[in-house]
């Protein structure tokens, strides 16, 4: 681990990059929810295809019963099928959300092109895998769903948490 002055995600993100030794890389933001085989499948699917990268579908909510309730999914893969692999195209790219929490990459592949994230500018994330997207060749994808609660407000989800243990005792 290493302790640094909080320079923001960016540097966080390339401090992660540079010194994993990984051959895989992934991010999951702080107020993200993921299924407890998320890694497993995301690795499944860059291993089984040989891809680029992988990415599975995604999904936000907030507490049930509270103003502004949701539960949907959104940012599908690029087909409906349970899984699958294909090359990056222009249609492709339209389809895939350019966020970088809801994939796998190649660390050969960030490293071998210098790929980090721009310090101090919004979005770093989009422009980041926009970047990663000009080397990569192909993605594979699984139907699972990574839960995205960035959209949650705190109050909600502390309600909905009270809620889930009235269920469980």
């Amino acid at each position: 681990i290493k302790h640094e002055t909080n320079s923001g995600l960016s540097a966080s993100r390339n401090t992660g990059l540079r010194d994993s030794r990984a051959p895989f890389i992934l991010f999951v933001d702080s107020d993200d929810y993921v299924a407890s085989d998320y890694c497993e499948q995301l690795y499944g699917a860059i291993t089984k295809y040989q891809a680029d990268m992988a990415m599975c579908r995604t999904a936000t909510f907030s507490s049930p019963g509270c103003k502004g309730s949701s539960f949907g999914h959104y940012w599908d893969c690029p087909s409906k099928s349970e899984e699958g692999c294909c090359s990056l195209d222009e249609e492709i790219l339209k389809k895939i959300n350019s966020c970088v929490w809801n994939k796998i990459y190649r660390r050969d592949l960030i490293a071998d092109n210098n790929l980090e994230f721009p310090v101090g500018l919004k979005h770093e994330d989009e422009y980041w895998w926009r970047l990663y997207t000009c080397y990569a060749k192909n993605i594979a994808w699984t139907q699972i769903s990574m839960i995205d609660t960035s959209r949650m407000n705190i109050s909600h989800y502390c309600q909905y948490l009270k809620q889930q243990i009235k269920y469980l005792v």
